[in-house]
């Protein structure tokens, strides 16, 4: 019985920590980095308008073309403020286009009020804790204020369109969606800073890396794995908390065993 109880505990803390952290990354990728992203080399170190990708278009033919690729989302995205008059909040303003990053995330089923982009004039998609924060609900006017591509700053009025709720706590802290010709039109800039891609297959990603890296230049081609290092240091954790946990259980099974194999002698 021992033996017995002792296996099946380290199987279900194995089983535990293994789906955990297979539950974890899955909702990272789908949600917050997908299975690669393509920056322009100087973005992740510095988000600036100017720091845009070159050649998005012929990207966009390639990825079209490429066997594998599932789906994949062009955004324009611009550092600013959100704000009501109950209150302010800095916030990262992503541009997207709506039929693709709902294929690509799934961000039109999340929303839990409202409508994903039905309405006519700037609509935003806003979280639902930035919703409490804001005292902002549907139909609700807020004010984004940003930097345009010439360095002036630049306000404009948008009309909550639908509130959602995802798992990643980054994005319902300080993530709202634009449709990306609307921001694109304020910022006086048609220019792509991000392209999300998502993969039939994880066992493809560097291939494509490769192949996107040598066909076009002025790019950075990283991998989610790449984007979140903390994966590889939450999995080589997870190792070490499973030998540390079997040593344990081993550990007391045999101590058991033992003293019962020496009290029947």
């Amino acid at each position: 019985i021992g033996i017995a109880v002792g296996v099946w505990a380290l199987s279900f803390l194995f089983a535990f920590t293994n789906s955990f952290n297979e539950g974890y990354i899955r909702n990272a990728i789908q949600y917050d980095y997908s299975h690669i992203q393509i920056h322009h080399p100087q973005y992740r170190m510095d988000p600036a308008l100017d720091n845009f990708i070159p050649n998005a278009i012929k990207i966009d033919t390639a990825l079209t073309s490429t066997p594998g690729v599932v789906s994949f989302s062009f955004r324009t995205i611009v550092n600013g403020m959100i704000g009501t008059g109950k209150s302010n909040q800095g916030v990262e303003i992503v541009g997207v286009d709506p039929m693709r990053e709902a294929k690509l995330t799934l961000l039109d089923s999340m929303l839990v009020a409202g409508d994903y982009f039905t309405g006519k004039r700037n609509p935003i998609l806003i979280s639902s804790k930035l919703s409490e924060k804001l005292n902002a609900h549907i139909r609700s006017q807020v004010v984004l204020t940003f930097q345009d591509s010439t360095g002036n700053i630049t306000a404009a009025a948008f009309r909550v369109d639908g509130i959602f709720e995802t798992k990643s706590p980054r994005i319902n802290d300080g993530v709202v969606y634009v449709v990306k010709e609307d921001i694109q039109a304020l910022i006086q800039s048609h220019q792509i800073h991000e392209i999300a891609v998502m993969l039939n297959d994880m066992n493809q990603i560097p291939a494509l890396q490769r192949t996107l890296a040598s066909s076009f230049s002025g790019i950075e081609v990283q991998s989610f794995r790449e984007l979140a290092p903390e994966f590889d240091l939450l999995a080589q954790q997870s190792d070490i908390s499973k030998k540390v946990l079997t040593i344990i259980i081993m550990l007391a099974l045999l101590f058991g065993i033992v003293n019962t194999m020496l009290m029947a002698v």
